[in-house]
């Protein structure tokens, strides 16, 4: 009988366990980023009260054994990373992770930690932070920290590369028509003209439409745009978003032709030019970094939807900034399926009352055992 004490003694221990890890995941239902763990148990060691394969008194085999087991243990808790659903919250700076990966943390003591929660703020420094004003890592794309003053103006693209705007104080030579008849309409967004009707302006026209901007088209020839939006290619100029025939066959953009060009750091898509007449360089300066671990279910939590790296998850390996999986506008909810803990909750219950009967029933049959001394 004391055997069924401690047997069922361990039972209920672990289905107190149990209780409290669904009582946990329920807990977090609204959790941002929070993943859901389950309880895995591992049966004790067991009493052999005779070997397998044992020779009986008759000289026959016994084909089956006679062990009697100790009970049950915890034997550890894992970590459910399935991907939660992905919430709209139309904030640029709430972020979802839609592959297996994490954000990088960097804490105020310059320990770096990591998270699935990607709800996101702007401090009164213009840094990306959680809610508890941990700076988010990010890897710069040009020589300034990334601080933000507009957050309206940003925009964070899949691979976390982070976009915003940059006026300069440079503006390309603007040129006007001073005989709007001579201007020549070819259809594809460039004119073409008398050149000796051009002339540069040191004013901004009025209304802004009017003014005209100098480009080289792909045959070398010249050619005049309304301003509209410029870009970058790979070999530092800037160039139209208009493509041209190139007389082979194939379509490229024309050069922007100007004496006072402004320097173009690397990094830009997009440049624009406001209404009065200046450059605004949509650029790309910095990556959030993000990282995934060979196993992630060796990650230690501490709170604040944190985890932080073990011998047992490895290293942190960064994902490639060309690799997609994070969507600006949404947070990832919790995993946890309220439906699905209520049905474990019930059957730990029910665990726990028939080890609990089972331990009174064991103790019925010793007072029953000690009333035949009687």
């Amino acid at each position: 009988m004391i055997r069924t004490l401690w047997t069922a003694a361990s039972g209920m221990t672990a289905q107190q366990a149990n209780i409290d890890n669904i009582a946990n995941n329920l807990a977090n239902v609204n959790t941002t980023g929070y993943k859901k763990t389950s309880v895995e148990f591992q049966d004790l060691l067991y009493a052999n009260l005779r070997e397998n394969g044992r020779v009986l008194a008759d000289g026959t085999t016994s084909p089956i054994n006679f062990q009697l087991g100790l009970g049950v243990r915890v034997a550890g808790i894992r970590t459910e990373f399935s991907k939660g659903n992905l919430q709209a919250t139309n904030n640029p700076f709430d972020l979802a992770l839609t592959d297996d990966t994490f954000f990088e943390i960097r804490l105020p003591n310059g320990q770096v930690a990591y998270t699935r929660d990607g709800s996101f703020k702007i401090n009164s420094e213009g840094r990306i932070v959680t809610v508890d004003g941990y700076q988010l890592s990010l890897q710069n794309k040009t020589a300034d920290e990334v601080l933000i003053s507009d957050p309206e103006a940003v925009s964070i693209a899949e691979n976390g590369s982070i976009v915003m705007p940059r006026k300069t104080a440079v503006s390309a030579d603007i040129y006007i028509l001073k005989d709007a008849k001579t201007l020549v309409d070819n259809g594809t967004g460039f004119f073409t003209g008398d050149f000796e009707q051009w002339q540069p302006s040191d004013s901004q026209p009025n209304p802004p439409k009017d003014r005209y901007f100098k480009v080289e088209m792909p045959d070398g020839s010249e050619a005049y745009v309304r301003a509209g939006s410029f870009k970058v290619d790979s070999e530092g100029n800037i160039v139209t978003s208009l493509q041209v025939a190139d007389g082979n066959g194939g379509f490229k953009p024309a050069r922007l032709v100007s004496s006072s060009l402004p320097e173009v750091d690397k990094g830009v898509v997009q440049v624009d030019v406001g209404d009065d007449g200046k450059f605004v360089l949509t650029q790309e300066v910095g990556l959030i970094r993000r990282v995934r671990f060979t196993n992630p279910q060796g990650l230690e939590k501490r709170g604040q939807n944190l985890y932080f790296p073990t011998a047992a998850s490895g290293p942190a390996e960064t994902v490639s900034e060309d690799q997609a999986g994070v969507m600006s506008g949404f947070i990832e909810t919790s995993n946890v399926q309220v439906a699905e803990e209520m049905v474990k909750m019930i059957m730990a219950q029910r665990a726990y009352e028939l080890n609990s009967k089972a331990i009174q029933t064991a103790d019925d049959m010793m007072q029953v055992a000690n009333q035949l001394k009687r």
